[in-house]
This record gives C-alpha cells, structure tokens and sequence, in this order.
C-alpha cells in the first residue's frame, strides 16, 4: 500500500544483509512503522435567508436549508458525526433553538433530504457514520422552520458544535 491509502495500524518488515568482508555474516534489519488514526472536519453555515412574518407568525410554508459539513479521515478509519443541541435556551438535538435579545425561533437538522431522520449526538442511534478514504467526503445538514411560530422581527442566531467521533 502506498501513502495516503494505508490504514491507521503498525506495519513491520524484516530484510537480511549478508556481507562478505572478513568477520562478516548474516544480520537481520527490522523495520517498523506506525499510522495513527487521523481525522478532520469542516463546515459552512446553514442560512435560512429571510423569513416574512404573517402578522404576528412567521409565513404560512414550512422553510428548508441546507449546509455541508466535510470530513477527511485516513483509509480504513470509521468516525461518525454529531450535531449538539446548540446554544438556544432550551435546545435539545430534536428541537435547537436559533435566537435574538427578544425571542427564539424552533428548528430542526436532520440527516435526509426528506427530513425524517433527526440529527444529534448519540453514536449508533442519530449520528452519521462513515469510513475514511483519505479524501474529503462530504455530508449535508437539512435544516428546517415549522410555519406559525410566533417571532418578532430581527437576525436569529445559533452554534451548533460538530462532534467527530473516530
């Protein structure tokens, strides 16, 4: 195998020189090498643009959005992605919470672009998995805004840390 295509392990050889000079012989030369597990991740940020308020809601339509979250692990190395409740007063991974000095706002992330399939942090039960390459692989967060809710005008924020499990 050659580089970056080598799974994390140890890897070890052995060769034998024989020299000829006098007092010489036969030696045995080991050779050892350890790959570590190794991942990164990247993100963009998941805009859900501009949302008209129907008097004292917003609109009437649910509202989507979608962002990419990107992971390079070495080859052959499993990790899985989680997404925490954020920053929202009374987020959980079902429910986060985007909010202003006067109000919040409800949202989900999921894992599917038919937004069925919630995205949090328990490994095995709502987190993705995948296996390292060696090259970026990517992922998309859907986002969306149930209609009806009650808002006041102003810009809605929320962090939302990525755990990389591997």
């Amino acid at each position: 195998m050659s580089a970056p295509y080598a799974p994390a392990g140890t890897y070890t050889d052995s060769s034998i020189i024989a020299t000829t000079s006098a007092g010489g012989g036969v030696k045995a030369l080991n050779f050892a090498l350890a790959i570590s597990k190794s991942c990164s991740v990247s993100t963009s940020s998941l805009n859900f643009g501009t949302l008209a308020l129907n008097a004292t809601s917003l609109q009437t339509n649910l509202t989507t959005a979608s962002t990419t979250v990107s992971v390079r692990c070495i080859n052959a190395t499993g990790y899985t992605v989680g997404l925490d409740g954020g920053t929202g007063s009374g987020a959980t991974t079902t429910t986060r919470v985007m909010s202003n000095a006067a109000a919040g706002i409800n949202y989900q992330l999921w894992r599917d672009s038919a937004r069925t399939l919630n995205w949090g942090n328990t490994v095995g039960t709502n987190t993705q998995a995948g296996t390292g390459t060696g090259s970026t692989q990517n992922m998309t967060i859907y986002g969306s805004i149930a209609a009806g809710q009650a808002a006041v005008p102003g810009t809605y924020n929320d962090t939302i840390n990525v755990i990389l499990t591997y």
